[in-house]
């Protein structure tokens, strides 16, 4: 987590500014979705439906294009000034350091592996956040507007909730072991390169195939049980966020027969919980991307690693 606040605090104004882009574009949508909801009112109710009100409506939807655009650009520009600084910190932490304190099978392992795996992961971080973001703003909205509905409607996606914290627990754990064999890994194939007469000198080749393979199907053995853990939970949270639709359906027409709910509203309702379903549906597979990327983000930085 310190190389990311040290990122972060590198390229603070355009941290900043991708993040207030961000939170007016949700708010815009959010604002779009209840005029929405109005309009369906109007229409059911045969009311007029004025020309000022369309001009509101036509003025809304020029500022969401506007700042789903400018939020697009400044993330897309943080995120790469980040990656930039990652590179050149670990550029400059890997020269200033003593040959014999990180050997170069590791420093290639890690530019190939935890340095590519923290760029990539940069790159879609503001995607992951503008989805919680938006989740979490429709539920807040939800709760203030019909705090007995939303919690009807929501109530099972607590399980999903708590299956994730549980099963999540294991990643970080099974991600550095991974990342371990990978470099072992490396490791060995770096020792047949840089001394391969010598291995053939002593007919060592047969010695060093099984040791390769056998690290090889170690490092697959862990990857598989990572993988294997992020399909549980998107496949659970799947099945579960499917509920909260139903009875807002069942729940919301019955509301709505006995007259203490409008369509327009079941429409805001069924908008904001959608936002937020989709928040939990894809947080599986968000807590494994973002627990790797930390700790990939983390084992970038061998300033810590050359102190020992």
């Amino acid at each position: 987590m310190k190389v990311l606040k040290r990122l972060t605090a590198a390229n603070m104004i355009w941290v900043i500014t991708a993040y207030v882009c961000l939170f007016l574009s949700i708010i815009i949508q959010f604002f779009w979705t209840i005029r929405i909801g109005m309009i369906a009112d109007a229409i059911v109710s045969r009311e007029k439906i004025e020309i000022k009100f369309m001009f509101i409506m036509f003025a809304i939807l020029l500022a969401s294009c506007l700042f789903i655009y400018l939020k697009s650009l400044a993330g897309k520009y943080a995120t790469e000034r980040m990656a930039h600084t990652l590179r050149m910190d670990f550029a400059g932490k890997l020269l200033k350091s003593e040959r014999e304190a990180i050997g170069g099978y590791e420093a290639m392992s890690k530019a190939q592996n935890e340095l590519t795996a923290s760029s990539e992961g940069l790159s879609g971080i503001f995607d992951v956040i503008e989805q919680f973001l938006s989740g979490i703003l429709a539920l807040i909205f939800l709760l203030f507007a019909n705090l007995r509905f939303t919690l009807i409607v929501l109530g099972p996606l607590i399980a999903v909730v708590l299956l994730i914290n549980r099963i999540g627990k294991n990643l970080p754990g099974l991600v550095n072991a991974a990342m371990d064999k990978r470099i072992s890994n490396n490791k060995t194939a770096y020792m047949i390169i840089s001394n391969f007469e010598a291995v053939k000198v002593f007919g060592a080749e047969e010695f060093f195939e099984e040791k390769f393979k056998k690290e090889l199907e170690e490092w697959g053995r862990l990857e598989t049980k990572k993988e294997r853990i992020s399909a549980v939970t998107n496949s659970v949270s799947g099945i579960l966020s499917q509920l909260p639709l139903l009875i807002l359906f069942g729940v919301g027409a019955l509301l709505i027969w006995r007259g203490y709910m409008t369509i327009g509203t079941l429409m805001i309702f069924l908008n904001m919980t959608g936002s937020f379903i989709r928040t939990i549906t894809n947080l599986p597979s968000w807590v494994v991307r973002i627990k790797q990327f930390l700790v990939h983000l983390s084992r970038t930085d061998i300033a810590s690693e050359i102190q020992h």
